[in-house]
């Protein structure tokens, strides 16, 4: 039996506005290596989304190499890390041939290459071609072949892959792995696959989060649906969306393992994991979601008055919270300071129903030609509230119409 530990979509780097994540991250990198030094995996796939953007900061790239030096056990576990949509392909591949002499193999293109290597640790990889792996370990009498797809696109497919023709993705990519299962998978073995890229049953309502639905092409046609998965593929170990689930109950070997913190307030409430993946040949997939506990919680709250949005912040310090709050008037800097000061994580956005009682009038907004009055609407319609009497005292001040008391 081989055992893998699936995870994806790291985002290192990321922050959710202006609140960094990092230490959360290393909090979550921290588990994951306490995951695998306990669990003992034969190989830890990560599929994509390394970084949250190309040019990550220092400490990002600091992070990712360190925690994937762990993983590795000096060299004793193989680990593949694929791009994703957020990663520079040339940066993650251009580390590739000294990392891989410490167990750590990094594919940043779909048609990557990578050389065989021989190891003292009781595996190798002994056979490669444009978007495979085939390892070895000595305690077992087959072979395991992972297929490895970085993130995938028309214009990588055309540049890297040969598609001329200009065909559907996943046209394209369903007959690019069935072409490798055939001239590599023939004999008894596990065969993996692991792709960064959006796959989904058709007509599922699931969709992209909002930071990742920008990479797929207008009117779905990147959409990757079940039935192009290759039949013999054991194990599809899949990064992008960040929700952990299998694609489809048809298809339980399937999976995405989600991200490893929630870094949106659509995945509030959402239990991270990590796959742990028992695999045998011609046998299904054996697949044990571990809970990871590192971060931050993530709430949405609507509170009816701004005492009672005190009172829950009071309660929730140590979360990150999306905070809509009634008010009858204007947030002052008072009341925004004594919010932050007791969860200095907290998004404001104060509302009040007078607001929301003049927005939706008929749109007679600037019928009227004085410009206290353009304000006052510019003011509900940019702020969710009327202006307080100190605020249009201050806007009069500036037009130079003040008047004495």
């Amino acid at each position: 039996m081989i055992r893998i530990l699936h995870t994806a979509d790291w985002h290192l780097g990321k922050k959710l506005e202006h609140i960094s994540r990092l230490e959360e991250q290393k909090a979550a990198m921290m588990e994951i290596v306490d995951i695998v030094e306990r669990e003992n995996p034969d190989l830890v796939i990560v599929a994509g989304d390394l970084f949250d953007q190309f040019n990550p900061p220092v400490e990002a790239q600091d992070l990712l190499y360190k925690t994937l030096k762990r993983l590795t056990n000096e060299g004793r576990r193989p680990v593949l890390a694929i791009a994703g949509n957020h990663d520079s392909p040339d940066r993650i591949a251009s580390v590739d041939p000294l990392a891989r002499y410490n167990g750590i193999f990094f594919s940043g293109y779909p048609h990557t290459k990578i050389p065989a290597i021989a190891t003292d640790w009781g595996w190798q990889v002994a056979n490669t071609d444009a978007g495979l792996l085939e390892f070895r370990w000595d305690k077992l009498d087959y072979p395991v072949r992972v297929l490895h797809t970085a993130f995938p696109n028309e214009l990588r497919l055309k540049t890297y892959l040969g598609d001329q023709d200009g065909h559907n993705l996943a046209t394209f990519l369903s007959a690019h792995w069935q072409q490798l299962i055939t001239d590599h998978c023939n004999s008894p073995g596990v065969n993996i696959l692991t792709a960064h890229l959006f796959a989904s049953p058709p007509r599922e309502k699931y969709e992209e989060e909002d930071g990742e639905r920008a990479t797929l092409s207008i009117g779905g046609a990147q959409v990757v649906f079940p039935e192009y998965f290759p039949a013999q593929i054991n194990y599809a170990a899949l990064g992008h969306l960040h929700r952990p689930h299998a694609i489809s109950s048809a298809t339980p070997h399937i999976c995405y393992s989600g991200s490893p913190l929630a870094y949106s307030f659509a995945e509030a409430g959402q239990q991270k994991i990590v796959n742990l993946v028992e695999l045998e040949p011609g046998k299904p997939a054996r697949v044990i979601p571990i809970p990871l506990q590192a971060g931050k919680q993530l709430i949405k709250y609507n509170a009816p008055s701004l005492s009672d949005a005190l009172d829950f912040l009071g309660k929730v310090p140590d979360s990150i919270v999306d905070l809509t709050v009634r008010v009858s008037e204007y947030l002052d800097a008072a009341d925004r300071k004594a919010l932050f000061n007791l969860n200095p994580n907290v998004f404001i956005r104060p509302i009040s129903d007078q607001v929301q009682q003049q927005l939706t009038r008929p749109d007679t907004r600037y019928a009227s030609g004085n410009i206290e009055d353009h304000f006052q609407q510019y003011f509900l319609e940019s702020e969710k509230m009327a202006p307080s009497a100190e605020m249009m005292n201050l806007f009069r001040e500036i037009l130079g119409t003040e008047t004495n008391p």
